[in-house]
């Protein structure tokens, strides 16, 4: 009988934890547009919103001609940074890239 109420117990709060992990977090980013520097660097621009009370991670990708992936750049946004805030980086490329996207932020 306890042990069933323990593993009860366990089943609640992992079931909470992705609820707040997945539901209680809003972070979102919209890309205002991108500029190709040269075959090495392309500068993402890009609008994030989140919650105030966590820092975020913003992960983005760019692809060349091929569709392939040219470069990553992983982006730390402290919990002081403004919502919505505006967001320029660099991402270092293999090749060429054609295009960028911000693939995910989140807490």
């Amino acid at each position: 009988m306890l042990l069933g109420v323990l593993l009860g117990l366990v089943v609640l709060t992992a079931g909470y934890a992705g609820y707040r992990t997945v539901v209680g977090h809003s972070t979102s980013a919209t890309v205002l547009g991108y500029e190709v520097r040269d075959d090495r660097h392309v500068v993402i621009r890009f609008e994030v919103r989140h919650d105030r009370d966590e820092d975020a991670r913003c992960e983005v990708v760019a692809y060349g001609k091929d569709h392939l992936t040219v470069g990553h750049h992983a982006l730390h946004l402290p919990r002081s940074l403004a919502s919505p805030a505006r967001i320029s980086a660099t991402v270092t490329t293999t090749a060429r890239a054609v295009a960028i996207q911000v693939t995910g932020c989140a807490p």
